[in-house]
């Protein structure tokens, strides 16, 4: 028969999780199970409301995107022009 935590033990396990603790971590600490620590995160996931969600997910956007090139030498996705790699080839190629 499964047990049934406290409100006290869940409210910890929550601040735990918010804390950033790992599951392994707040198993140990508190002796339960991880299904129930993964049910505990999963429930404070759905608490979230959707407009915070999506606050928070423009909020983690780089906020400046570098443009990728294709370099004609060697054809590697690059940022910087020229390729840094083909520019070291061709300086030891002029040895």
């Amino acid at each position: 028969m499964p047990r049934i935590i406290t409100s006290t033990k869940r409210n910890l396990i929550a601040r735990l999780l918010a804390g950033g603790m790992g599951y392994r971590e707040i198993v140990r600490r508190t002796h339960v199970s991880r299904g129930t620590v993964s049910t505990i995160a999963a429930e404070r996931r759905e608490e979230v409301p959707e407009p915070m969600r999506s606050a928070v997910s423009e909020w983690l956007q780089p906020i400046v995107t570098v443009p990728k090139y294709k370099c004609v030498g060697c054809g590697f996705d690059v940022v910087v022009r020229p390729c840094l790699v083909c520019k070291a080839r061709a300086a030891k190629r002029r040895r």
